[in-house]
């Protein structure tokens, strides 16, 4: 159809009535029938029809694939904000897990050398009673 309305124009830009009217042998208008015939074979031949099929659809696999393309597009800000609040998270995680680290290391520490710290605490005591008091 848009081939017709290319080749003999539309309805807004044509006045039949002044074309028909100007017609002068009965033979035309065989111009127009031969490619309104040629359109309407185009039509019916199932080649033709297998071809426009196969194109309708890599028509429709081409716009799959765009549509999945923006729905990703769309989603990669969705994907950013996740990752933003997972590393957020992360990040308070290993801070806490840091605190935690230095309290055990400093548990052990006093676990470890704490007794022989009192014992000689104890001994230096006992040895300045001795000294100044007694």
């Amino acid at each position: 159809m848009a081939e017709l309305k290319n080749t003999y124009g539309s309805s807004q830009n044509i006045d039949y009535l002044s074309k028909v009217e100007t017609v002068e042998n009965q033979y035309a208008f065989l111009k127009f029938e031969k490619t309104i015939n040629r359109t309407k074979k185009t039509f019916r031949d199932a080649n033709a029809q297998e071809n426009i099929d196969k194109l309708n659809q890599e028509l429709m696999d081409v716009n799959k694939i765009m549509t999945d393309s923006f729905d990703m597009l769309l989603n990669r800000d969705n994907n950013l904000n996740k990752i933003v609040s997972d590393s957020a998270t992360l990040r308070d995680n290993s801070k806490d897990l840091r605190k935690g680290a230095k309290k055990l290391k400093m548990a052990f520490w006093f676990r470890k050398y704490m007794t022989p710290i009192v014992i000689c605490v104890i001994i230096f005591f006992l040895l300045v009673m001795k000294f100044y008091v007694f």
